[in-house]
């Protein structure tokens, strides 16, 4: 005997009142535009946020004054990114007007 869920998408065997492999499945997840456009401007804002760390991690620590050099570029580059990239975005991806 062959497992229930393996039965053929037309069968109409039934298992606790529902066709396998119709009702049983989730439903797709949210293709909302809007929602994943949110989502790469917070995530353009967190790999902003994490560059800034890196460089400030690398001003204080670092031995050499071409580490802490490096360090202050990536903070300026992390900041400059901060500031620019979500509004790129969110320029880009604006309603056109009416």
């Amino acid at each position: 005997m062959r497992h229930p869920a393996l039965a053929p998408p037309g069968s109409s065997r039934v298992a606790r009142g529902a066709r396998i492999g119709h009702s049983t499945r989730m439903a797709a997840p949210d293709r909302d535009p809007a929602k994943i456009r949110w989502f790469y401007i917070t995530l353009s804002r967190l790999a902003a946020s994490g560059g800034a760390v890196l460089g400030v991690l690398l001003l204080a620590e670092g031995d050499t004054t071409w580490r802490k050099l490096l360090g202050g570029a990536i903070v300026l580059a992390a900041l400059a990114m901060m500031a620019i990239v979500p509004r790129s975005l969110a320029r880009r991806w604006r309603s056109p007007s009416e």
